[in-house]
């Protein structure tokens, strides 16, 4: 007798009551694996062909089983009635119909589609990728919809191996690294291990359960891959009268350090930072082959900054991310009067704005041409005193002579009034 379910079936199977609960058993455990709703099916296993294999319901009254195949279940054949039933070799599907209730189901059969014993042979395709070909098969495995639709499951199979991961403190350690594939194609592409590794190809994940796992170890890899973790810090200066840009991550005002630090990984055998004036480092003005250096720009312009490395036979090369860095056009200004003593913290000292000064020198004197003061750096200022003591209010006068990042000199003179209220 052949039972009839067209594809709307499925509308009807909705309305119908709960599906049965039906259970498989053998003499090795099928295992069971999650279905896509959009198959139609309840339930379904994976068995390793083993004798004893039964399906079997709850139900006091039992069943009427159906089988179908790869046609769907509108193809599906009666082929007996009671709790249980044994079940046919090979990969099928099957209905348990009690009353108006129906539990569709798959068997798929390990066997037609096994994970064979094999080799792993790996190849260098490119610096970042590294391919594995495995002498065994292990073909994509799949059950069918009650419309016949396949659908794929994932034996998971698992390749393990070390590589080379940098912690947030840019520092390269080993960690282990375990990829899984549904099934095995005839290459299998990775990203190439930053260290040297042994790989294990381990599956698939019905062999694990059933505690017959196969293994494929390809060992003595030596990483031909370089990577690095490269950061340019400025060091930047916190000082109030020092006119800054928007952006202090990448620009500032001259004479501005920059630390320059780089780890990278076992293959390296070539570092080098450079700084240029272009983006194309057609025009190199620094190269610097200690990883971690630091670095002082004293001229106005752009500067790019990147980090290469290489392996010994400079096949594999890796180049940073580029850093910008722009130094301000100079500037220079200085105040005609302030107010030592007279409010603390306000307008007591008296010092100069600037911007990418690179060479500074100020007097100051009195109006018999004592000199009260000298400042080295434009970040310095005078608080009114000589000697330890506020000096008079009135007229004061100053002499400065400074060259900018770009090349400009200053050569200033004037007046400093001291302003102080009278109590």
């Amino acid at each position: 007798m052949r039972l009839t379910i067209v594809y709307i079936s499925i509308i009807i199977i909705t309305s119908l009551k709960a599906a049965a609960d039906v259970r498989l058993s053998a003499t090795v455990p099928p295992v069971e694996i999650e279905v896509q709703p959009s198959s139609g099916l309840n339930h379904a296993w994976v068995t390793d062909g083993s004798d004893g294999l039964s399906a079997t319901v709850t139900s006091p009254e039992g069943a009427v089983w159906y089988m179908f195949g790869v046609d769907g279940a509108s193809e599906a054949t009666r082929i007996g009635q009671g709790a249980s039933i044994s079940l046919r070799s090979g990969s099928h599907g099957y209905i348990a119909e009690e009353g108006d209730s129906r539990t569709f189901f798959w068997v798929t059969d390990w066997n037609d589609t096994p994970m064979t014993r094999g080799e792993l042979h790996t190849t260098l395709s490119d610096c970042a990728t590294l391919e594995l070909a495995y002498t065994g098969v292990a073909p994509r495995m799949t059950y069918h919809g009650i419309n016949g639709r396949p659908f794929e499951i994932d034996r998971r199979i698992t390749l393990t191996h070390s590589t080379l991961e940098a912690d947030e403190d840019g520092n390269f350690a080993k960690r282990e690294t375990v990829e899984s594939f549904p099934y095995l194609r005839e290459v299998i592409a990775i990203d190439a291990p930053l260290c040297a590794t042994a790989l294990t190809l381990r599956g698939d994940r019905f062999l694990i359960q059933w505690q017959r796992p196969v293994e494929a170890v390809e060992s003595g890899f030596t990483p031909t891959a370089v990577a690095a973790s490269a950061t340019m810090k400025l060091n930047t200066r916190d000082v109030a009268n020092e006119q800054t840009t928007d952006d202090a991550a990448t620009a500032g005002s001259a004479p501005l350090e920059a630390t320059f630090t780089a780890s990278t990984t076992e293959a390296t055998a070539f570092t080098e930072w450079q700084i240029a004036t272009n983006d194309e480092f057609t025009d190199i003005i620094v190269s610097e082959t200690d990883p971690d250096f630091t670095y002082t720009f004293r001229e106005a312009g752009n500067f790019f900054a990147r980090f290469t490395a290489a392996n010994a036979d400079g096949s594999c090369l890796y180049v940073s991310d580029t850093y910008n860095v722009s130094i301000g056009e100079s500037r220079l200004s200085c105040p005609n009067a302030f107010s030592p003593g007279d409010s603390e913290g306000v307008n007591d000292e008296w010092k100069v704005s600037y911007r990418s000064l690179v060479e500074f020198e100020c007097h100051i004197f009195n109006r018999w041409g004592v000199r009260l003061a000298t400042l080295t750096d434009p970040s310095q200022g005078w608080d009114g005193r000589y000697k330890g003591r506020l000096v008079d209010p009135g007229a004061y006068y100053y002499v400065v002579k400074a060259r900018g990042a770009d090349g400009k000199s200053y050569n200033l003179g004037g007046d400093i009034n001291i302003i102080r209220r009278k109590r």
